[in-house]
């Protein structure tokens, strides 16, 4: 494969896509995969949520957080319910939407996949350094910001 620019940017994207999906959610001591990373997000996201709060996640929110689709938030809510680790209720002051909660047992699988990735961040982040990791951001945002407005451009037409 030729060493352009083009084909190391689409490995390089390909690299990252495969750690998220991996590194970051290895169980420490069997190797196996509990959640994924977006998953992973998810249980942090929903950690708070309780029944009759006013400040629970929404869905939407985590949705736009993580840039997917409605059937793909819920296959991710549907995975997460069967292993045990959330459950969904009907908010009793709105009928219209839902209240997901973690489970005991999806508190512990948050607690070990956070000490798992917490860990791991801080030896990539010391080995990156602070600077290249501020930078490493503004470039994953500022290629997030043109890829959303190709995207508005082609709705467009």
């Amino acid at each position: 494969m030729k060493n352009t620019l083009n084909s190391e940017f689409l490995g390089s994207l390909f690299k990252l896509k495969s750690m998220l999906g991996t590194e970051f959610g290895k169980d420490s001591i069997s190797g196996k995969k509990k959640v994924n990373m977006p998953e992973y997000i998810l249980l942090r996201e929903i950690a708070d949520n309780t029944i009759g709060a006013t400040n629970n996640t929404e869905l939407a929110d985590i949705r736009e957080y993580l840039a997917i689709s409605k059937s793909a938030i819920s296959q991710m809510l549907n995975f997460l319910e069967k292993k045990g680790y959330i459950s969904r209720t009907i908010n009793p002051e709105d009928r219209r939407n839902l209240i997901v909660t973690l489970t005991p047992l999806g508190r512990e699988c948050l607690n070990e996949i956070e000490n798992i990735y917490n860990c791991r961040f801080e030896k990539v982040a010391q080995g990156i350094g602070e600077k290249n990791m501020k930078e490493m951001i503004r470039l994953i945002n500022l290629m997030n910001d043109i890829v959303d407005k190709l995207n508005d451009m082609e709705d467009e037409k």
